[in-house]
């Protein structure tokens, strides 16, 4: 019932974001008043009644919300000179002026500025009323307000710039592509915990990861990972998948936060290290692909398959593909193709999340695989 439920809330509210809320929120009401439903064989009405009754609700917020975000544009805009009144201008897209981008920007405030603002852009109150009801001095009701639309207006401009940024990466980003046997869907890696996942320590042995126990240096989100090394560590490394692993893509979003290179690793041997190697080199402005194997002397030995200048930012979430098929391994960062490699090397193995001196947020983590996974026996 989750996708009948999200089109009758998209219906009226006319976004998926706000739809799929409305859908939490409805199976929430749901799970609280099951008891009451009388006739088990008219629950698709019934639910969808409930999905549109709290969509509603949803809405007649919203439209609060604007009419008050419509008087803080005009007030605010025109205390700050135009400045505020540009960015919102210039922040618009289509159906929407991006309130949201004011509410968000709100949140970024101290519990101080927030609350003059409020009283000042929302509320209409003169400065001198709330200096009395603050009890604190005109002057300083002003300063809040200043330092409250200089924090805003930056924030603003860099929700703006995501914005405008998400433009690139394109819809079909996950594209659902099948064969003789089927659709391959996607399957996400990262739910909350770390099931499944196992770390490579310094002495390259995998150990197994407890679920909603991650190591000290690994913080789990929702969706995603943020990693940095060890204290007096280079890396470290979480991986999934074992030599089963064969002709498969890997999608994520990611973001190096700080630090020299964030990589993930795929195809990785039973017998580290030999892998590839998608390293985003952050002070090389490049993007390359790289072969590990033992050398001779037993040590790692790393070839560079593919480097290719890239325009990289810290701070940044690109959009990255990798497609491991056969002896071709196609990269691609907000759908462009990047490096294309043929080699045989290493035709199975699992992948990894590697932060080297760096720190990297990993979102959205997903994996298809395209053939039958080959059997360990052969």
């Amino acid at each position: 019932f989750q996708r009948p439920v999200i089109r009758v809330a998209r219906e009226i509210l006319g976004n998926l974001e706000d739809s799929e809320d409305a859908a939490q929120e409805t199976w929430l009401t749901v799970r609280g008043k099951l008891s009451t439903l009388r006739e088990p064989s008219r629950f698709g009405a019934w639910l969808y009644r409930i999905a549109a009754n709290t969509a509603l609700r949803k809405r007649r917020k919203r439209l609060a919300h604007m009419a008050n975000l419509q008087g803080f544009i005009r007030l605010a805009s025109r205390a700050a000179g135009s400045d505020l009144q540009g960015v919102a201008q210039t922040s618009q897209r289509e159906k929407s002026p991006h309130e949201d981008l004011l509410l968000s920007a709100l949140e970024s405030l101290s519990r101080k500025d927030r609350l003059a603002v409020s009283l000042r852009y929302f509320s209409e109150m003169p400065v001198a009323d709330i200096a009395k009801l603050l009890s604190v001095p005109q002057g300083t009701v002003k300063s809040r307000l200043y330092h409250a639309r200089k924090i805003m207006r930056k924030e603003i401009e860099k929700m703006a710039k995501q914005i405008e940024r998400a433009a690139f990466v394109p819809g079909d980003f996950r594209e659902i592509i099948a064969d003789q046997e089927g659709e391959k869907p996607w399957r996400s890696l990262l739910t909350g915990d770390l099931d499944g996942w196992s770390i490579t320590g310094d002495e390259n042995e995998r150990q197994l990861v407890q679920a909603n126990a991650p190591p000290s240096n690994w913080r789990v989100l929702r969706d995603g990972l943020i990693g940095e090394p060890q204290t007096g560590a280079n890396g470290s490394c979480l991986t999934i998948g074992d030599s089963t692993w064969r002709d498969y893509e890997i999608s994520m979003m990611i973001t190096p936060l700080w630090g020299g290179n964030a990589q993930v690793f795929f195809r990785m041997g039973e017998s580290l290290p030999e892998m590839y190697i998608l390293d985003m080199l952050m002070g090389w402005q490049a993007i390359g692909v790289h072969k590990v194997e033992a050398g001779s002397d037993g040590k790692p030995k790393m070839t560079r398959l593919s480097v290719v200048n890239y325009p990289l930012v810290h701070e940044q979430e690109y959009a990255l593909s990798i497609a491991a098929r056969g002896q071709s391994l196609t990269t691609y960062v907000d759908g462009a193709l990047v490096n294309q490699v043929t080699d045989d090397f290493l035709p199975t193995g699992g992948l990894g999340l590697n932060v080297w001196q760096s720190k990297t947020l990993y979102r959205d983590v997903r994996v298809r695989h395209l053939a039958v996974p080959m059997l360990k026996d052969g």
